[in-house]
């Protein structure tokens, strides 16, 4: 229930949006990576949730990242606190951003004169529950305070009963049975990315469906948006032209209509994840996720860079195909007869597509002069795949829906993962119990001086740091059940915590191998001395690439 005082109005709508450009020069090291470009259709506070699971105007597109991004300047200029927090972004520890992000969605809440949120749900059914409120509430109702009961349950919600549902709800919509979310191909823990859709559609289809399905579509905006920066680049919600080509005819008209596709895949429920992600963000309920998004997710949700590297954690077969062409010859390259395109089954006709990574990209071979090119387009595909962008566009708009992307220029893709699933608590005599010792280490263990000085620095951390540790040691901030000894590969192999030597010649910094579980720490002459403070730096550097190679 939405419980709205008559006596009351809501604050006048806000100023026409300014927008600054967020991007990172040409001689940033991530200027050639890749980053999300997000546009969201302007919505009334007072209007229900999308039918389609998309709005009109909702555009997502990936760029380089020296072209950058848009977000509002409404919200920075309008908050001096958060204008101070997003100039300091760099310099602050997370503990001060992630309080100056709660400061800034808490002006953003709408008070208890304006109205509240009751809910009433089945804990089994925590999901189907939430999304059926969800379809009724405004969009308004997100900025207020929730209060949740339980069916046949006497407690009273002070945030308890929320925090609990949203991890019930969560739980549903992230479990193998429920088909919207895959476990992810790369990295040795488990992490989560959104399923692959149940068919493919061309990119003019897509593009039309959700046309199709939004209730205010003009000529002015199907024009919009037409010249799309960065090669390749493809974007859903408005109708743009060129671009990733698909020339298979896999999906006749008659195979498929916008409400019907819009149902199957399943738009409406990831934009309430989104939202719900965004709601557990808004309310400070911490700890609520027990599933770990993939990097994937994380990074688009943040406005992140991805690099060459991120593959490593999204598709790690992908990744290790693809790194050895960098050491590969012309001709031996020639001889694989590469091309700029994809195949991929259908999962519908169980008839293999092929997707165009480049205008005629089919026809277009893959040699050393074109290399970097190719993997930067395989890269793009593997991050934003023809048979994901739906389902991407519906989570990233539902989560923006709630918190502001200026609010997100404050937190890193690690750190999102923090806030959203929680400190994990690291019981270092686990983690020594099963640690593999290799190099230098294998014949003294614990007992060389460099290990020695890795475990007696780690004593000294608290619970965020060594969070930061694991979370570069193995790609996510979660263990699997049964803690360390448990420790596996993708391909569930086990892979246990691993320290490795390395000569000060070839690493002057500690170094991550996420994908399996590894250290490799260097041969310090003072490893008392030079060891915490490398291994600190390492770790405080290791936000925004998942990797110190």
């Amino acid at each position: 229930n939405n419980n709205n005082n008559n006596n009351t109005t809501m604050p006048p709508p806000p100023p026409t949006t300014t927008l600054v450009r967020v991007k990172w020069t040409e001689q940033d090291e991530f200027a050639s990576a890749l980053v999300r470009r997000l546009e969201l259709g302007d919505k009334d506070v007072e209007s229900l949730p999308p039918a389609s699971g998309i709005d009109d105007g909702d555009y997502l597109t990936l760029v380089r990242a020296i072209e950058g991004f848009d977000v509002s300047d409404e919200a920075i200029a309008a908050d001096a606190d958060l204008h101070a927090a997003v100039d300091r972004a760099e310099v602050w520890s997370y503990e001060t951003r992630l309080e100056a992000v709660a400061r800034a969605l808490a002006k953003l809440r709408i008070g208890h004169v304006h109205g509240r949120v009751e809910l009433k749900i089945r804990r089994k059914a925590a999901f189907k529950g939430g999304f059926k409120a969800y379809k009724q509430l405004q969009l308004k109702g997100w900025r207020m305070s929730w209060f949740v009961k339980f069916h046949q349950e006497q407690g009273l919600d002070a945030g308890g009963l929320s925090r609990e549902f949203w991890r019930l709800a969560m739980n549903q919509a992230f479990s193998d049975t429920f088909g919207l979310f895959k476990r992810s191909e790369g990295g040795s823990t488990t992490t989560y990315d959104v399923a692959d859709a149940p068919l493919i559609l061309d990119d003019d289809q897509a593009n039309e469906l959700v046309r199709e399905s939004s209730s205010d579509t003009t000529n002015a905006a199907a024009s919009s948006g037409t010249s799309r920066p960065g090669s390749g680049a493809t974007a859903f919600g408005r109708s743009p032209r060129g671009g990733e080509k698909n020339q298979e005819e896999g999906n006749s008209a008659a195979a498929w209509t916008p409400t019907t596709t819009s149902k199957l895949l399943r738009l409406e429920e990831y934009r309430f994840i989104g939202r719900g992600l965004g709601k557990m963000l808004f309310d400070a309920h911490g700890g609520c996720l027990d599933a770990s998004p993939n990097v994937k997710l994380l990074k688009l949700l943040v406005g992140e860079p991805f690099v060459f590297d991120d593959l490593q954690l999204i598709d790690e077969s992908l990744w290790l195909s693809l790194n050895k062409l960098k050491t590969m010859t012309d001709d031996d390259i020639r001889s694989l007869a590469l091309t700029f395109s994809v195949s991929q089954i259908d999962p519908r006709t169980k008839v293999p597509k092929t997707f165009e990574l480049c205008d005629r990209g089919d026809d277009r071979a893959v040699h050393k002069g074109n290399l970097d090119e190719f993997l930067e387009a395989r890269l793009r595909h593997a991050v934003f795949p023809p048979h994901q962008r739906m389902q991407l566009t519906a989570l990233l708009a539902g989560f923006h829906d709630v918190v502001p992307p200026s609010v997100m220029l404050l937190l890193t893709a690690r750190e999102l993962e923090l806030a959203l699933c929680g400190l994990p608590h690291v019981d270092l005599k686990d983690m020594k119990k099963h640690t593999v010792y290799k190099g230098d280490f294998a014949a003294k263990k614990a007992n060389h001086p460099v290990c020695a000085a890795f475990w007696a620095t780690v004593a000294t951390w608290d619970d965020e740091k060594k969070a930061r540790l694991l979370q570069w040691a193995t790609g996510s901030a979660k263990l699997p059940v049964g803690g360390f000894a448990n420790l596996q590969q993708r391909d569930g192999v086990a892979r246990m915590f691993t320290l490795t030597s390395v000569d000060l010649n070839l690493a002057v910094f500690p170094r991550a191998h996420s994908c399996f579980n590894r250290i490799d720490l260097p041969l310090y002459r003072r490893p008392a001395v030079e060891l915490p403070r490398k291994l600190n730096f390492a770790i405080l550097h290791a936000t925004g690439e998942f990797t110190m190679d």
